[in-house]
């Protein structure tokens, strides 16, 4: 029995020391140039027999 109160009181212990360190946590970030220029889809020239549909391909 006094086994399992010393186990479940270090649980407890290291869950409340844990606690408020995520409390404080805080990332910052500053970016300082502006983002690249939206790419454009360059369309492929009209062939006969082939229609062109715009699009996402991914391998």
């Amino acid at each position: 029995m006094k086994r399992i109160l010393i186990a479940t009181a270090a649980a407890l212990i290291s869950t409340a020391a844990v606690l408020p360190a995520q409390a404080f946590a805080r990332d910052v970030v500053v970016v300082r140039t502006a983002p690249p220029p939206p790419r454009h889809e360059v369309v492929p020239a009209a062939r006969h027999g082939y229609e062109w549909a715009p699009g996402y391909c991914n391998w």
